[in-house]
Protein backbone atom coordinates (compact mmCIF):
# COMPACT_ATOMS: atom_id res chain seq x y z
CA UNK A 1 0.00 0.00 0.00
CA UNK A 2 1.36 3.39 -0.96
CA UNK A 3 2.09 6.01 1.69
CA UNK A 4 -0.70 8.29 0.44
CA UNK A 5 -3.15 5.38 0.67
CA UNK A 6 -2.05 4.67 4.23
CA UNK A 7 -2.71 8.28 5.15
CA UNK A 8 -6.14 8.20 3.58
CA UNK A 9 -6.96 4.97 5.40
CA UNK A 10 -7.30 6.74 8.76
CA UNK A 11 -8.60 10.23 7.99
CA UNK A 12 -10.72 10.34 11.16
CA UNK A 13 -7.70 9.64 13.38
CA UNK A 14 -5.56 12.44 11.98
CA UNK A 15 -8.50 14.84 11.95
CA UNK A 16 -9.15 14.09 15.63
CA UNK A 17 -5.44 14.54 16.36
CA UNK A 18 -5.39 17.93 14.61
CA UNK A 19 -8.45 19.10 16.54
CA UNK A 20 -6.84 17.90 19.77
CA UNK A 21 -3.83 20.04 18.91
CA UNK A 22 -6.12 23.00 18.33
CA UNK A 23 -7.70 22.50 21.76
CA UNK A 24 -4.33 22.08 23.50
CA UNK A 25 -2.97 25.24 21.89
CA UNK A 26 -6.11 27.32 22.36
CA UNK A 27 -7.31 26.40 25.86
CA UNK A 28 -4.44 27.96 27.86
CA UNK A 29 -4.48 31.09 25.71
CA UNK A 30 -8.24 31.57 26.10
CA UNK A 31 -7.97 30.86 29.85
CA UNK A 32 -5.25 33.45 30.37
CA UNK A 33 -6.94 36.05 28.18
CA UNK A 34 -10.18 35.73 30.14
CA UNK A 35 -8.74 35.49 33.65
CA UNK A 36 -6.00 38.02 32.98
CA UNK A 37 -8.35 40.57 31.48
CA UNK A 38 -10.91 40.20 34.26
CA UNK A 39 -8.24 40.34 36.95
CA UNK A 40 -6.57 43.36 35.42
CA UNK A 41 -9.85 45.23 35.13
CA UNK A 42 -10.73 44.42 38.72
CA UNK A 43 -7.34 45.52 40.01
CA UNK A 44 -7.13 48.48 37.60
CA UNK A 45 -3.71 47.33 36.45
CA UNK A 46 -2.21 47.18 32.93
CA UNK A 47 -3.16 44.07 30.96
CA UNK A 48 0.20 42.34 31.49
CA UNK A 49 -1.54 39.42 33.21
CA UNK A 50 -2.80 38.17 29.84
CA UNK A 51 0.71 36.94 28.95
CA UNK A 52 0.98 33.17 29.03
CA UNK A 53 3.12 31.86 31.93
CA UNK A 54 5.71 29.14 31.42
CA UNK A 55 3.61 26.50 33.15
CA UNK A 56 0.80 26.80 30.60
CA UNK A 57 3.21 27.24 27.69
CA UNK A 58 4.27 23.63 28.07
CA UNK A 59 0.68 22.66 27.30
CA UNK A 60 0.39 25.06 24.36
CA UNK A 61 3.65 24.11 22.63
CA UNK A 62 2.78 20.41 22.12
CA UNK A 63 -0.59 21.47 20.73
CA UNK A 64 1.08 23.89 18.31
CA UNK A 65 3.42 21.13 17.13
CA UNK A 66 0.58 18.60 16.82
CA UNK A 67 -1.47 20.77 14.43
CA UNK A 68 0.93 20.81 11.41
CA UNK A 69 1.93 17.18 12.00
CA UNK A 70 -1.67 15.97 11.82
CA UNK A 71 -2.56 18.36 8.97
CA UNK A 72 0.38 17.06 6.91
CA UNK A 73 -0.72 13.47 7.47
CA UNK A 74 -4.23 14.49 6.37
CA UNK A 75 -2.69 15.95 3.19
CA UNK A 76 -4.02 19.38 4.11
CA UNK A 77 -2.59 22.85 4.54
CA UNK A 78 0.10 22.68 7.20
CA UNK A 79 2.70 25.29 6.21
CA UNK A 80 1.28 28.24 8.16
CA UNK A 81 0.69 26.27 11.37
CA UNK A 82 4.21 24.79 11.11
CA UNK A 83 5.72 28.26 10.73
CA UNK A 84 3.73 29.52 13.73
CA UNK A 85 4.84 26.55 15.83
CA UNK A 86 8.49 27.09 14.91
CA UNK A 87 8.34 30.85 15.55
CA UNK A 88 6.46 30.32 18.82
CA UNK A 89 8.98 27.75 20.05
CA UNK A 90 11.88 30.03 19.13
CA UNK A 91 10.28 33.00 20.88
CA UNK A 92 9.58 30.97 24.01
CA UNK A 93 13.12 29.56 24.06
CA UNK A 94 14.48 33.08 23.67
CA UNK A 95 12.22 34.24 26.48
CA UNK A 96 13.49 31.55 28.84
CA UNK A 97 17.08 32.26 27.82
CA UNK A 98 16.75 35.98 28.46
CA UNK A 99 15.03 35.34 31.80
CA UNK A 100 17.87 33.04 32.87
CA UNK A 101 20.65 35.37 31.72
CA UNK A 102 19.12 38.42 33.37
CA UNK A 103 18.31 36.65 36.61
CA UNK A 104 14.59 37.32 36.27
CA UNK A 105 13.88 33.61 36.53
CA UNK A 106 15.74 33.58 39.86
CA UNK A 107 13.51 36.19 41.41
CA UNK A 108 15.09 39.44 40.22
CA UNK A 109 13.01 42.59 40.26
CA UNK A 110 10.85 43.25 37.20
CA UNK A 111 12.69 46.56 36.88
CA UNK A 112 15.83 44.70 35.80
CA UNK A 113 16.48 46.89 32.76
CA UNK A 114 16.29 46.20 29.01
CA UNK A 115 16.43 42.44 29.52
CA UNK A 116 13.02 42.57 31.17
CA UNK A 117 11.45 44.31 28.19
CA UNK A 118 13.13 41.96 25.71
CA UNK A 119 11.81 39.00 27.70
CA UNK A 120 8.36 40.55 27.76
CA UNK A 121 8.44 41.18 23.99
CA UNK A 122 9.47 37.59 23.27
CA UNK A 123 6.69 36.30 25.51
CA UNK A 124 4.20 38.54 23.70
CA UNK A 125 5.42 37.17 20.35
CA UNK A 126 4.94 33.64 21.63
CA UNK A 127 1.42 34.54 22.75
CA UNK A 128 0.58 35.86 19.29
CA UNK A 129 1.82 32.64 17.69
CA UNK A 130 -0.09 30.56 20.23
CA UNK A 131 -3.27 32.51 19.53
CA UNK A 132 -2.88 32.24 15.75
CA UNK A 133 -1.92 28.53 15.66
CA UNK A 134 -5.42 27.18 16.49
CA UNK A 135 -6.90 29.43 13.80
CA UNK A 136 -4.41 28.07 11.27
CA UNK A 137 -5.30 24.55 12.40
CA UNK A 138 -8.99 25.15 11.78
CA UNK A 139 -8.26 26.73 8.39
CA UNK A 140 -6.58 23.46 7.44
CA UNK A 141 -10.00 21.82 7.60
CA UNK A 142 -10.27 21.86 3.82
CA UNK A 143 -7.71 20.12 1.60
CA UNK A 144 -5.90 21.77 -1.27
CA UNK A 145 -7.53 20.07 -4.25
CA UNK A 146 -5.92 19.56 -7.61
CA UNK A 147 -7.63 19.43 -10.96
CA UNK A 148 -7.71 15.68 -11.15
CA UNK A 149 -5.44 13.18 -12.85
CA UNK A 150 -3.94 14.26 -16.15
CA UNK A 151 -4.67 11.78 -18.96
CA UNK A 152 -1.84 11.17 -21.40
CA UNK A 153 -3.80 12.68 -24.28
CA UNK A 154 -4.15 15.96 -22.33
CA UNK A 155 -0.44 16.45 -21.66
CA UNK A 156 -0.18 18.98 -24.51
CA UNK A 157 -3.77 20.23 -24.34
CA UNK A 158 -2.60 23.80 -23.65
CA UNK A 159 0.64 23.74 -25.67
CA UNK A 160 -0.15 26.88 -27.64
CA UNK A 161 2.09 28.24 -30.38
CA UNK A 162 2.70 31.39 -28.37
CA UNK A 163 3.43 31.75 -24.61
CA UNK A 164 0.80 32.90 -22.07
CA UNK A 165 1.06 36.11 -20.03
CA UNK A 166 -1.12 36.35 -16.90
CA UNK A 167 -1.94 39.91 -15.80
CA UNK A 168 -3.39 40.47 -12.32
CA UNK A 169 -5.92 43.06 -11.14
CA UNK A 170 -5.99 45.99 -8.72
CA UNK A 171 -4.66 45.82 -5.19
CA UNK A 172 -2.59 42.67 -5.64
CA UNK A 173 0.75 41.50 -6.92
CA UNK A 174 1.55 38.24 -8.71
CA UNK A 175 2.34 36.36 -5.48
CA UNK A 176 -0.11 33.45 -5.53
CA UNK A 177 -2.74 35.55 -7.31
CA UNK A 178 -3.76 32.87 -9.81
CA UNK A 179 -4.05 29.91 -7.43
CA UNK A 180 -3.72 26.53 -9.16
CA UNK A 181 -4.16 28.00 -12.64
CA UNK A 182 -0.49 28.44 -13.70
CA UNK A 183 0.55 24.93 -12.67
CA UNK A 184 -2.48 23.40 -14.37
CA UNK A 185 -1.68 25.19 -17.62
CA UNK A 186 2.02 24.34 -17.46
CA UNK A 187 1.19 20.68 -16.77
CA UNK A 188 -0.70 20.72 -20.08
CA UNK A 189 2.14 22.21 -22.10
CA UNK A 190 1.63 25.97 -21.75
CA UNK A 191 4.51 28.38 -21.20
CA UNK A 192 3.28 30.76 -18.49
CA UNK A 193 4.63 34.18 -17.52
CA UNK A 194 3.43 36.94 -15.19
CA UNK A 195 2.82 40.64 -15.74
CA UNK A 196 4.52 41.95 -12.62
CA UNK A 197 2.88 45.37 -12.83
CA UNK A 198 1.98 47.54 -9.84
CA UNK A 199 -1.08 46.81 -7.75
CA UNK A 200 -2.29 50.42 -7.53
CA UNK A 201 -0.68 52.21 -10.48
CA UNK A 202 -2.79 53.91 -13.14
CA UNK A 203 -3.76 52.19 -16.38
CA UNK A 204 -1.21 54.27 -18.30
CA UNK A 205 1.68 53.48 -15.93
CA UNK A 206 0.92 49.77 -15.89
CA UNK A 207 0.47 49.68 -19.66
CA UNK A 208 3.93 51.17 -20.12
CA UNK A 209 5.40 48.60 -17.74
CA UNK A 210 3.62 45.72 -19.46
CA UNK A 211 4.95 46.86 -22.82
CA UNK A 212 8.48 46.33 -21.53
CA UNK A 213 7.48 43.04 -19.97
CA UNK A 214 6.02 41.73 -23.24
CA UNK A 215 9.17 42.65 -25.17
CA UNK A 216 11.27 40.94 -22.49
CA UNK A 217 9.24 37.71 -22.74
CA UNK A 218 9.38 37.70 -26.55
CA UNK A 219 13.14 38.10 -26.45
CA UNK A 220 13.47 35.41 -23.80
CA UNK A 221 11.31 32.85 -25.65
CA UNK A 222 12.13 33.79 -29.22
CA UNK A 223 8.40 34.07 -29.97
CA UNK A 224 6.88 36.61 -32.33
CA UNK A 225 3.72 37.03 -30.24
CA UNK A 226 2.07 35.99 -27.00
CA UNK A 227 -1.40 35.46 -25.55
CA UNK A 228 -2.63 37.56 -22.63
CA UNK A 229 -5.13 36.54 -19.97
CA UNK A 230 -6.05 39.48 -17.75
CA UNK A 231 -8.27 39.71 -14.70
CA UNK A 232 -10.18 42.78 -13.49
CA UNK A 233 -8.34 46.10 -14.04
CA UNK A 234 -5.47 44.16 -15.56
CA UNK A 235 -7.63 43.96 -18.67
CA UNK A 236 -7.70 47.76 -18.95
CA UNK A 237 -3.91 47.86 -18.58
CA UNK A 238 -3.60 45.33 -21.39
CA UNK A 239 -6.08 47.04 -23.71
CA UNK A 240 -4.22 50.33 -23.28
CA UNK A 241 -0.89 48.66 -24.02
CA UNK A 242 -2.20 46.94 -27.16
CA UNK A 243 -4.16 49.83 -28.63
CA UNK A 244 -2.25 52.93 -27.51
CA UNK A 245 1.35 51.76 -27.25
CA UNK A 246 1.63 50.01 -30.61
CA UNK A 247 1.88 46.46 -29.23
CA UNK A 248 -0.81 44.83 -31.38
CA UNK A 249 1.77 43.10 -33.65
CA UNK A 250 3.18 41.40 -30.53
CA UNK A 251 -0.12 40.13 -29.13
CA UNK A 252 -2.05 37.19 -30.60
CA UNK A 253 -5.04 37.26 -28.25
CA UNK A 254 -6.47 39.11 -25.26
CA UNK A 255 -8.78 37.28 -22.84
CA UNK A 256 -10.52 39.58 -20.35
CA UNK A 257 -11.91 38.04 -17.16
CA UNK A 258 -14.31 40.32 -15.28
CA UNK A 259 -12.68 43.50 -16.55
CA UNK A 260 -14.66 46.72 -15.83
CA UNK A 261 -14.68 47.73 -19.51
CA UNK A 262 -17.60 50.10 -19.03
CA UNK A 263 -16.75 51.35 -15.55
CA UNK A 264 -18.84 51.19 -12.41
CA UNK A 265 -21.97 53.17 -11.51
CA UNK A 266 -21.22 52.43 -7.87
CA UNK A 267 -17.87 54.16 -8.30
CA UNK A 268 -19.69 57.09 -9.91
CA UNK A 269 -21.66 57.51 -6.69
CA UNK A 270 -18.62 57.10 -4.45
CA UNK A 271 -16.67 59.66 -6.49
CA UNK A 272 -19.09 62.33 -5.25
CA UNK A 273 -17.65 62.00 -1.75
CA UNK A 274 -15.35 64.82 -0.54
CA UNK A 275 -11.98 64.60 -2.26
CA UNK A 276 -10.10 64.68 1.05
CA UNK A 277 -11.59 61.26 1.91
CA UNK A 278 -9.91 59.72 -1.15
CA UNK A 279 -6.66 61.57 -0.48
CA UNK A 280 -6.58 60.36 3.11
CA UNK A 281 -7.23 56.77 2.10
CA UNK A 282 -4.79 57.12 -0.77
CA UNK A 283 -2.01 58.28 1.53
CA UNK A 284 -2.08 55.05 3.53
CA UNK A 285 -2.72 52.77 0.53
CA UNK A 286 0.11 54.32 -1.48
CA UNK A 287 2.49 54.13 1.47
CA UNK A 288 1.71 50.47 2.12
CA UNK A 289 2.00 49.45 -1.52
CA UNK A 290 5.32 51.21 -1.91
CA UNK A 291 6.55 48.99 0.90
CA UNK A 292 5.19 45.99 -1.03
CA UNK A 293 7.11 46.99 -4.14
CA UNK A 294 4.81 49.27 -6.15
CA UNK A 295 6.77 51.86 -8.11
CA UNK A 296 3.93 54.29 -8.91
CA UNK A 297 0.94 53.70 -6.57
CA UNK A 298 -1.82 56.26 -7.17
CA UNK A 299 -4.98 55.28 -5.31
CA UNK A 300 -7.01 58.40 -6.15
CA UNK A 301 -6.34 58.28 -9.89
CA UNK A 302 -7.08 54.56 -10.08
CA UNK A 303 -10.42 55.10 -8.34
CA UNK A 304 -11.26 57.75 -10.95
CA UNK A 305 -10.46 55.21 -13.68
CA UNK A 306 -13.26 52.98 -12.46
CA UNK A 307 -15.98 55.56 -13.22
CA UNK A 308 -18.25 55.19 -16.25
CA UNK A 309 -17.27 58.58 -17.64
CA UNK A 310 -13.59 57.68 -17.66
CA UNK A 311 -14.38 54.25 -19.17
CA UNK A 312 -16.36 55.84 -22.00
CA UNK A 313 -13.47 58.12 -22.94
CA UNK A 314 -11.00 55.22 -22.55
CA UNK A 315 -13.01 52.99 -24.88
CA UNK A 316 -13.09 55.67 -27.56
CA UNK A 317 -9.32 56.12 -27.30
CA UNK A 318 -8.57 52.38 -27.18
CA UNK A 319 -10.64 50.49 -29.77
CA UNK A 320 -9.86 46.83 -30.41
CA UNK A 321 -6.70 46.37 -32.43
CA UNK A 322 -7.02 44.58 -35.75
CA UNK A 323 -5.33 41.19 -35.95
CA UNK A 324 -5.83 40.49 -32.22
CA UNK A 325 -8.37 37.94 -31.00
CA UNK A 326 -10.48 39.38 -28.16
CA UNK A 327 -12.53 37.29 -25.73
CA UNK A 328 -14.31 38.39 -22.55
CA UNK A 329 -15.80 36.57 -19.57
CA UNK A 330 -17.86 37.57 -16.51
CA UNK A 331 -18.60 36.05 -13.13
CA UNK A 332 -21.76 36.40 -11.05
CA UNK A 333 -22.63 35.69 -7.43
CA UNK A 334 -26.12 34.24 -7.12
CA UNK A 335 -26.78 36.35 -4.01
CA UNK A 336 -24.91 38.23 -1.30
CA UNK A 337 -24.47 35.02 0.72
CA UNK A 338 -22.39 33.36 -2.02
CA UNK A 339 -19.03 34.60 -0.72
CA UNK A 340 -18.35 35.57 2.89
CA UNK A 341 -15.51 37.87 1.79
CA UNK A 342 -17.55 39.80 -0.75
CA UNK A 343 -21.11 39.77 0.61
CA UNK A 344 -21.43 43.48 1.36
CA UNK A 345 -19.81 44.57 -1.92
CA UNK A 346 -22.15 42.30 -3.85
CA UNK A 347 -25.14 43.62 -1.93
CA UNK A 348 -24.31 47.29 -2.59
CA UNK A 349 -23.29 46.85 -6.24
CA UNK A 350 -26.34 44.67 -6.81
CA UNK A 351 -28.64 47.46 -5.65
CA UNK A 352 -26.92 49.99 -7.93
CA UNK A 353 -25.87 47.95 -10.98
CA UNK A 354 -27.54 44.55 -10.88
CA UNK A 355 -25.86 41.17 -11.34
CA UNK A 356 -22.19 41.22 -10.32
CA UNK A 357 -19.32 39.16 -8.92
CA UNK A 358 -18.80 41.33 -5.85
CA UNK A 359 -16.80 44.02 -7.64
CA UNK A 360 -17.57 44.09 -11.37
CA UNK A 361 -21.08 44.06 -12.85
CA UNK A 362 -21.82 41.62 -15.65
CA UNK A 363 -22.84 44.43 -18.01
CA UNK A 364 -19.48 46.14 -17.49
CA UNK A 365 -17.46 42.96 -18.10
CA UNK A 366 -19.07 42.38 -21.52
CA UNK A 367 -16.67 43.14 -24.36
CA UNK A 368 -15.76 41.82 -27.79
CA UNK A 369 -16.09 38.03 -28.09
CA UNK A 370 -18.16 37.68 -24.92
CA UNK A 371 -18.17 34.01 -23.88
CA UNK A 372 -20.80 34.12 -21.14
CA UNK A 373 -21.08 34.29 -17.37
CA UNK A 374 -19.41 31.91 -14.91
CA UNK A 375 -22.12 30.97 -12.41
CA UNK A 376 -20.47 28.21 -10.41
CA UNK A 377 -22.25 25.20 -8.95
CA UNK A 378 -25.80 25.11 -7.66
CA UNK A 379 -26.75 28.38 -6.00
CA UNK A 380 -23.15 29.23 -5.04
CA UNK A 381 -22.26 31.60 -7.88
CA UNK A 382 -18.74 32.83 -8.73
CA UNK A 383 -17.19 35.82 -6.98
CA UNK A 384 -14.37 38.12 -8.09
CA UNK A 385 -12.03 36.11 -5.88
CA UNK A 386 -13.29 32.76 -7.16
CA UNK A 387 -12.38 33.85 -10.70
CA UNK A 388 -8.68 33.61 -9.83
CA UNK A 389 -8.98 30.46 -7.69
CA UNK A 390 -8.53 32.28 -4.37
CA UNK A 391 -9.61 29.24 -2.35
CA UNK A 392 -7.50 26.78 -4.35
CA UNK A 393 -10.32 24.28 -4.66
CA UNK A 394 -13.42 23.62 -6.80
CA UNK A 395 -16.82 24.99 -5.84
CA UNK A 396 -19.17 22.19 -4.79
CA UNK A 397 -22.83 22.68 -4.04
CA UNK A 398 -25.73 20.22 -3.96
CA UNK A 399 -23.95 17.55 -5.93
CA UNK A 400 -22.69 19.97 -8.58
CA UNK A 401 -19.08 20.94 -9.14
CA UNK A 402 -17.44 23.97 -10.75
CA UNK A 403 -13.67 24.36 -11.01
CA UNK A 404 -12.49 27.69 -12.38
CA UNK A 405 -9.17 26.08 -13.31
CA UNK A 406 -11.01 24.04 -15.92
CA UNK A 407 -12.34 27.27 -17.43
CA UNK A 408 -8.80 28.55 -17.95
CA UNK A 409 -7.72 25.20 -19.38
CA UNK A 410 -10.57 25.39 -21.88
CA UNK A 411 -9.72 29.03 -22.61
CA UNK A 412 -6.15 28.13 -23.55
CA UNK A 413 -7.07 24.85 -25.27
CA UNK A 414 -9.29 26.81 -27.67
CA UNK A 415 -6.29 28.91 -28.66
CA UNK A 416 -4.32 25.78 -29.44
CA UNK A 417 -7.17 24.42 -31.55
CA UNK A 418 -7.02 27.65 -33.58
CA UNK A 419 -3.33 27.03 -34.24
CA UNK A 420 -2.32 29.98 -32.10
Amino acid sequence: MKDTEKRAARPGFWRALRLAGVLLAAAPVIFMLLTGAVGSLAARRPLLDVLLPAELAFITLPGMALIPLAAAREQRRWGLSAALAALGAAAFAGCLGMAWLSGIAGGASPAAGPAWWITLALLALFDLCAAAAPVAGLLAARPVEGVGALPAQCADECATRWPILLVHGTGFRDWGYWGRVPKALEARGARVFYGGQDGWATVEKNAAFLRGRVLEILEQTGSEKLHIIAHSKGGLDVRCMVSSLGMAPCVASVSLVSTPNHGSRTMDALSRMPRWVFRLGGFFVNLWYRLLGDRHPDFCSVCDQFTTGWAEAFNRANPDASGVLYRSYAGAMSCWRSDVFMWWQNLIIGLVEGENDGLVAVWSARWTGFRGVWRGAGSRGVSHMDEVDFRRRPIKRRGERFDVVEQYIQMVAELKEKGM
